[in-house]
């Protein structure tokens, strides 16, 4: 998300939607930023899946505007060789 581009948000949640890109491509274009503060806790894991709760906050910035949005989210993972794959983040 720091780097200002789609394609890397797009990497690290492979779930993101249409309207979430494109509501993205659009901030990034205006030259907003934006920095995730999130933590990871409540990691569970079952065979070859995972899941785990993602919170924190997100500050973002847009011109002279700015502020920070809180984050709640549970992250969906498969495992995958000797490590492991997001397959979807959902919720906020």
């Amino acid at each position: 998300m720091e780097s200002g581009q789609v394609d890397a948000v797009r990497r690290a949640n492979p779930g993101l939607t249409a309207k979430q890109q494109s509501d993205l491509e659009a901030f990034f274009k205006a030259g907003g930023s934006l920095k995730p503060n999130w933590t990871i806790s409540g990691i569970e894991i079952s065979g070859g899946t995972a899941s785990a709760r993602i919170g924190g906050t997100t500050a973002w910035k847009l011109k002279r505007d700015g502020g920070q949005r809180p984050v709640d989210l549970r992250a969906a993972l498969e495992r995958a060789g000797s490590g492991w794959r997001l397959t979807s983040v959902a919720g906020d």
